[in-house]
């Protein structure tokens, strides 16, 4: 133990010896080293809409400050009581009685831009959590080249928290087909809104899945969400667009915008060629 605790103190020595010599540059080059979080920032925040029936609803902002993408971004969200302690699930619950804590995760976050992620009623709770913690626990980064071709932007949003309705208009720059019935949720595609109070502090989320959208295609779409975010002190609202990372699924079918069947070792073929052209 002691021959192991001087090699952690003679590393730590190092590293604080680089940053004396080097300056804060390669301060943050040490932090990013123990903290894959560290340019990573996290807003988010809650509202319990009926504590008694575990109704709640919690909206996620990640800002990536970094020059490079944020990839496999892992989240982790823990849930806890008034008198500060970290909540368990149910015991009937299908988590057994365990630590209530939910693991999240974003596939990228491009440099300077944000994901948004919406976490309604966490299930296997008895009550609603008092509060919530939100922390990275885990990211990649990558250069930009590396990120998969094309993305889904929203290009124009109108939302309505009475009616629980938004009209969203999407452009899809990727090379699939994003449909919840043909690619059997695989490549699902889903847009979140996030409710900000009048000091701009976030209320919670709500969310609404896209039935179909096509390969290089642009649609607008009458979408309906869930309710969360009528019943809180939402002002504002922010529209984003969550995307799963593409992994083909033998029991799937995939199309083109002709029509024409793939198959999944056709399109893993396809992915593998695309990736090595880069």
């Amino acid at each position: 133990m002691m021959k192991r605790n001087r090699t952690l103190i003679m590393m730590l020595c190092a590293a604080v010896c680089m940053l004396a010599l080097c300056g804060c540059s390669k301060a943050e080059e040490v932090k990013s080293m123990f903290d894959p979080g560290s340019k990573l920032d996290i807003e988010y925040g809650m509202t319990v809409l009926d504590a008694d029936s575990q109704d709640e609803t919690i909206g996620i902002v990640v800002t990536n400050n970094n020059d490079k993408a944020a990839s496999s971004v892992i989240l982790k969200l823990t849930p806890y009581d008034a008198e500060g302690n970290v909540m368990t699930y149910s015991e009937g619950g299908s988590e057994g009685g365990g630590t209530a804590e939910i693991v999240l995760e974003i596939s990228y976050i491009m440099p300077g831009e944000k994901a948004g992620l919406v976490v309604n009623d966490i299930p296997d709770l008895e009550r609603s959590p008092d509060h919530v913690d939100v922390t990275v626990d885990d990211c990649k980064w990558l250069d930009e080249s590396k990120v998969p071709e094309g993305d889904v932007a929203i290009t124009d949003f109108d939302f309505n928290p009475e009616e629980n309705r938004a009209v969203v208009s999407l452009k899809n720059t990727t090379d699939f087909t994003y449909d919840l019935n043909d690619l059997l949720g695989v490549y699902t595609l889903s847009v979140g809104v996030i409710g900000y109070d009048a000091e701009g502090r976030i209320v919670g989320g709500d969310s609404s899945a896209i039935e179909y959208l096509g390969p290089d295609s642009e649609i607008t779409e009458e979408l309906y969400f869930g309710g969360k975010l009528y019943g809180t002190e939402a002002v504002t609202y922010e529209p984003y667009v969550k995307r799963d990372d593409f992994i083909p699924d033998s029991a799937a079918r995939y199309y083109d915008s002709n029509g024409k069947e793939y198959t999944a070792k056709e399109v893993e073929e396809y992915l593998e060629n695309r990736d090595k052209a880069k």
